[in-house]
């Protein structure tokens, strides 16, 4: 294949642009799907899930998304996870909690974390939604018209 690469007082000059054959890309293609197959490609995908997870995941449910994987595997890929962690300087790790697994931030990083939520704004409830809480918790259960009949109003 070759492509115009400028011209010079009216003169095309044309280079070679090189190109991959199709044995390279099934050799490349072939390597990557062994790549994934490996051991050692489960910490990746065990990593997304474990950010993906707002509680910690369990092995079942690592178990569950990759099918061919163990216990024992498992418990290595995070060691390994842990070590890479531990000597990229990180700010967080994984931590066997609640018979699973979950990532959190290092205890060195707790001020930071703790300012990033000391700023949000605490959620109140108006009047009107605490009258009807309050309906609700001494009267249950009930339907929407008793809670209108006993605010006096029509909500509709």
């Amino acid at each position: 294949m070759t492509v115009a690469a400028g011209s010079e007082r009216g003169r095309s000059h044309r280079r070679r642009i090189p190109h991959l054959r199709l044995w390279q890309l099934l050799n490349m293609l072939s390597w990557e799907e062994e790549e994934l197959n490996s051991n050692n490609d489960h910490q990746p995908v065990i990593e997304a899930l474990l950010f993906a997870s707002e509680k910690p995941l369990s092995a079942e449910g690592i178990k569950a998304v990759i099918k061919d994987i163990n216990n024992e595997q498992i418990e290595e890929a995070i060691d390994s996870l842990n070590e890479r962690y531990r000597a990229g300087g990180h700010s967080f790790a994984i931590k066997r909690i609640a018979k699973g697994f979950h990532i959190y931030t290092l205890p060195d990083y707790a001020p930071w974390v703790k300012a990033l939520f000391s700023h949000s704004r605490r959620e109140r409830l108006s009047r009107q939604a605490l009258e009807v809480l309050s309906i609700v918790a001494y009267k249950q259960p009930l339907v929407k018209s008793e809670i209108d009949r006993l605010r006096g109003v029509n909500s509709e």
